[in-house]
């Protein structure tokens, strides 16, 4: 009977986005490396995908494999698993991080596990959780995981196409930033910056599809049968909207600093979208259909959307002395 860990280093620092990330920046900090090439690489943009449908994506620059080459980490991945809890336990002896897709709990949604340890003897596995507040050390046992992992595959996989199982390692030639971030404070910056004058033209037309969420959202509200019927749907998208600003905020201090008057704006617009959906979830627990409530709520986007033109004007200035600094 055979057993090992791996030491970790827990991103615990907020939900970042949704269940990937906690995990994955777990990986990453664990290996000593910096999570700031992930935080520059991405901007954050809305989508407006029905009546009933709104989100809010990331636009990257760079591939996350490259990023991941980029700062000593490399991986090997496999579409399936045919005899998990081997694949885990020879994983884990080569000292390699597993991250695993899997259907946590059979609820037919995807959900991801960093595996770092096993026992033989009780056995589970040691993972790095998320319950969407925190991330956590946990176990999970042998029998569980191989039914997370066969409900994820049978169910999902044909639906996310990605590989289900991804083994990382480091390549010892390249240094480790994580414990001197700042030193390389300012080439992340450069970064963002660079990026965000790329993905200009995303960035703007974001803040257009604001107003047809709006326009959507609000003849919504006025169709209380629609809005019964779709509220799972309409829940979740104001949640992950409402954790990719907070995301977008976590990302700028990191990269910045605090930076007052950009964050104030930030702030704002984070209010806005948690009074929202703290309205909507409202309506969703008690079950009561107050038209002029969630009406009144729906024309904060109208503010939200002068926030967001509000902070690209600053923004965008902002960037662009960074990246003519970056030229001297």
């Amino acid at each position: 009977m055979g057993c090992k860990k791996i030491g970790v280093n827990l991103f615990d620092e907020l939900f970042y986005k949704n269940c990937y990330y906690p995990p994955f920046f777990t990986m990453v900090k664990s290996f000593k490396r910096s999570i700031l090439p992930f935080l520059a690489n991405e901007m954050f943009v809305y989508e407006c995908i029905s009546i009933t449908n709104y989100d809010m994506k990331s636009v990257q620059s760079k591939d996350e494999k490259e990023v991941l080459r980029d700062i000593g980490i490399l991986s090997n991945s496999r579409m399936i698993s045919s005899n998990l809890i081997s694949d885990i336990k020879s994983s884990i002896e080569n000292n390699y991080l597993i991250l695993l897709s899997v259907d946590h709990q059979l609820k037919i949604f995807p959900h991801y596990y960093l595996i770092y340890g096993f026992d033989d003897f009780y056995q589970v596995c040691n993972v790095i959780d998320e319950d969407g507040t925190r991330c956590f050390a946990s176990e999970v046992s042998y029998s569980d995981l191989v039914s997370y992992y066969q409900s994820y595959v049978e169910n999902l996989h044909t639906y996310t196409g990605h590989p289900t199982y991804i083994e990382y390692y480091t390549d010892s030639n390249i240094p480790n930033e994580d414990a001197i971030e700042e030193l390389y404070m300012n080439k992340y910056q450069r970064i963002y910056a660079n990026n965000v004058m790329r993905h200009s033209h995303e960035i703007y037309k974001s803040v257009n599809t604001l107003s047809d969420i709006h326009d959507h959202y609000q003849k919504l509200i006025c169709n209380e049968t629609l809005l019964g019927k779709e509220q799972g749907l309409i829940q979740f998208s104001l949640a992950r909207i409402c954790a990719y600003k907070i995301s977008q905020r976590y990302a700028f201090i990191k990269v910045f600093g605090l930076q007052k008057d950009l964050i104030d704006v930030l702030d704002e617009i984070i209010n806005h979208w948690s009074i929202i959906y703290a309205v909507f979830i409202k309506y969703v627990c008690s079950k009561q259909y107050h038209f002029k409530s969630l009406f009144n709520s729906a024309n904060r986007i109208l503010d939200i959307i002068n926030l967001e033109k509000q902070y690209n004007d600053m923004f965008f200035p902002f960037a662009t002395k960074l990246e003519r600094e970056a030229l001297k």
